[in-house]
């Protein structure tokens, strides 16, 4: 696996969603799927 390649996509996807102003639409996302995983975790 070429890890670099991934991390270059992300960072260019990371790029592009600053310039689109989607960063705080990202982020709740982020958040929310944290939370989610959290609440599965204390569940089981």
């Amino acid at each position: 696996m070429n890890f670099d390649y991934y991390f270059n996509f992300g960072a260019n996807i990371s790029i592009i969603l600053i310039q689109n102003h989607f960063r705080d639409i990202f982020l709740l996302i982020l958040t929310f799927l944290i939370l989610f995983n959290l609440s599965k975790i204390e569940v089981f």
